[in-house]
């Protein structure tokens, strides 16, 4: 055996001492287990496709480790998407001044009939106008938006909540969203702003379940059998009801009705 042979086995038999020694003091690998948590709930399988159309509002990642196990907890929350407000919207039909005008009626009679009732519907109003503000400022994919109109006119924006009169949710394929064809195969948000709801006041037409009323009537309505109040000021909707496009109409629904 050569002195050159020698050399190289002596260098090989360094390389894989050292080797060995390299793999024995490296720790065994701990196992990584990832789990996430979107908006409070726990999702199996994530594979990114829960938040399609989803804004991210945080992302949190926290580390811990059971033996050899290092646990990921990524916890996500998202704003609400418009599919989902669209949905919570979906049947409403709330006028915000004609509530308010059964307001105005002698408090101390609307508690002895039962304010709870009222106070819980003003609650509900306020809810909405709330949402409305979130909804204004969600970004989201078209697809889910449905069509905006505000004071008969389309547009993409929502105004100022506190400018609201009133909001009317059409939903999808229902006759009245097939009026505006395509566009609004997600459905119509009707808004009416205070500027263009003022009803010629002295003197609308009161519709109660179908049968015209005087406003007297109206101001005698117990708030917790009311289901919903629309206002009509379109030209269009109002000659349904009077040959007077200038008056006005209020919808009123009762329960069991």
């Amino acid at each position: 055996m050569t002195m050159k042979t020698l050399m190289i086995s002596a260098l090989c038999a360094i390389a894989l001492c050292s080797v060995q020694l390299g793999v024995s003091a490296k720790p065994a690998q701990a196992d990584t287990l990832d789990r996430y948590v979107i908006d409070g709930t726990n999702v199996t399988d994530f594979d990114g496709s829960q938040l399609v159309g989803k804004t991210v509002k945080s992302y949190d990642v926290m580390t811990a480790k059971s033996g050899k196990t290092v646990y990921r907890i990524h916890t996500i929350t998202t704003s609400p998407s418009l599919s989902d407000l669209r949905g919570k919207f979906s049947g409403m039909s709330l006028n915000l001044d004609a509530l308010k005008e059964l307001e105005n009626i002698d408090f101390e009679e609307i508690k002895k009939m039962g304010s709870e009732g009222l106070e819980k519907l003003k609650e509900q109003i306020d809810g909405l106008k709330d949402e409305l503000e979130i909804y204004k400022n969600i970004s989201a994919d078209v697809m889910y938006r449905p069509l905006i109109v505000v004071d008969g006119k389309e547009t993409d924006s929502i105004p100022d909540p506190q400018d609201i009169a009133s909001v009317i949710v059409t939903r999808p394929g229902s006759k009245a969203a097939l009026q505006y064809g395509d566009k609004a195969r997600n459905g119509v948000l009707e808004i009416s702003t205070k500027k263009s709801a003022s009803l010629d006041a002295a003197d609308p037409v009161v519709i109660l379940d179908g049968k015209e009323v005087t406003m007297d009537v109206m101001k005698t309505l117990v708030p917790e059998k009311i289901v919903s109040v629309t206002v009509f000021k379109n030209p269009e909707d109002v000659k349904k009801y009077t040959d007077n496009p200038d008056r006005g109409v209020i919808v009123i629904k009762t329960k069991g009705k």
